[in-house]
């Protein structure tokens, strides 16, 4: 007697169904690897522009040196600023006196990734305070990041609100 072997149950969904379940499952794994390693790079990216931020703020108005600022310039800022504008604004801010405190940047700023000319590229901004002997100052920067180098792509100081 020959035994017979019985038929394989059927899952119920045809081959084709399956194949296209699994790679919809390896797509949504692949995309999510991409976002957490954007994720983290925006995070790394966050910390080192927050660093360059404090440093250069630090840098341009302890003395209100327009050298600092133009190192560190963006090939941006550097087109739309001329050295003589940023002389006549300097020599305005010095008579502020000297620096009296800085205690750093207000918040953690913010941080974004944009697409533009066919790569991405980060963008920041930040906040702080700097008391000097005649005045109190709100100092803004925006910030870029080129070939891996943070620059600052605009500068900006203000009375300070008191609220």
């Amino acid at each position: 007697m020959a035994e017979s072997v019985p038929p394989k149950p059927e899952s119920g969904f045809p081959r084709w169904v399956m194949q296209f379940a699994v790679v919809g499952v390896l797509a949504v794994l692949v995309l999510l690897c991409v976002f957490a390693h954007e994720a983290h790079a925006l995070d790394v990216a966050g910390q080192e522009s927050k660093a360059y931020a404090d440093q250069s703020i630090h840098a341009i108005v302890t003395t209100w040196s327009e050298d600092e600022l133009i190192n560190r310039a963006s090939p941006e800022f550097q087109a739309a600023t001329t050295k003589g504008q940023l002389d006549s604004v300097f020599i305005e801010l010095r008579k502020l006196g000297k620096l009296q405190s800085y205690p750093g940047l207000k918040d953690d700023g913010k941080i974004t990734l944009k697409w533009h000319n066919g790569h991405f590229s980060y963008l920041a901004f930040y906040e702080a305070t700097a008391t000097f002997e005649k005045g109190r100052l709100l100092v803004s920067i925006h910030l870029v990041k080129h070939d891996q180098q943070w620059q600052i792509s605009g500068f900006h100081v203000d009375p300070e609100p008191f609220l």
